[in-house]
């Protein structure tokens, strides 16, 4: 574009070629985006164009129709060019992003893995109860077929004691199984809780990232930082009637 004649109140072909010679400088940029300066720093960049493009489209929907054709080719350039020029920092930011859903993926797994652990073992537990059940059944009633052969009185004694040890076998199962069913409970409750805690911390990242692009926006309207800010902490506490920001 040799000339920008529509869009020249938004920005000009020599800041378009300044930015363009800048973002050769951030290809293949290290960032770490943990880290709250960094991720500004390149959120920032990213929020700086932004608002070149949005004041783009802005002009080229204004426009009269007798422009339409040059506003929507100047208008397609630029935006083609600025976007390009933030590249470097939008791919950081999806980078971000995908880690940080990554994060909410293995939170999930493993909820979802304890819950199949849970399940296993009661699976597991009522599987051996069962097979004990039916085998002390059956050695009942052979011991009683026997016993009623020989002596009703040996049979009686017998069944007691088969049944007191039954009982016992059985007691201690269930023990076991409360207990696992507790420590089940506990890394189930953990998982849940750490869950709760990266949720809260992405929802405080992401109204800190829309709390900045008001923050920049209002800037961009020419308020100075300080009024800027105020602005902002005012919207995010709802202390501006019929105003909110949508998060």
């Amino acid at each position: 574009m040799n000339t920008v004649s529509i869009f020249k109140d938004v920005t000009t072909n020599d800041h378009i070629l300044a930015l363009e010679e800048e973002v050769k400088t951030y290809v293949g940029l290290y960032v770490d985006m943990n880290e709250d300066d960094a991720r500004k720093f390149v959120k920032d960049k990213v929020v700086d164009v932004n608002g070149l493009i949005k004041r783009v489209e802005r002009i080229r929907i204004d426009n009269p129709r007798a422009y339409k054709k040059q506003v929507d080719s100047e208008a397609l350039e630029l935006t083609t060019r600025l976007e390009k020029t933030i590249m470097p920092f939008t791919d950081l930011i999806s980078k971000h992003k995908a880690a940080r859903q990554k994060i909410l993926d293995a939170a999930k797994a493993v909820e979802v893995a304890n819950e199949l652990y849970s399940q296993k073992q009661r699976d597991h537990e009522e599987g051996l109860l069962i097979n004990k059940v039916w085998a002390f059944e059956k050695a009942e009633k052979l011991a009683a077929e026997e016993k009623r052969i020989s002596d009703i009185k040996e049979q009686a004694a017998a069944e007691a004691t088969e049944k007191a040890e039954a009982q016992a076998q059985y007691n201690a199962h269930k023990l076991e199984r409360d207990r696992q069913a507790r420590l089940a409970a506990e890394v189930f409750n953990d998982a849940q809780e750490k869950a709760a805690v990266l949720q809260r911390q992405n929802d405080k990242e992401h109204q800190r990232v829309i709390n900045n692009e008001v923050l920049e926006s209002l800037k961009l309207l020419g308020l100075d930082n300080d009024l800027a800010l105020k602005v902002t902490f005012a919207l995010a506490r709802k202390q501006v009637p019929h105003t909110t920001i949508n998060y």
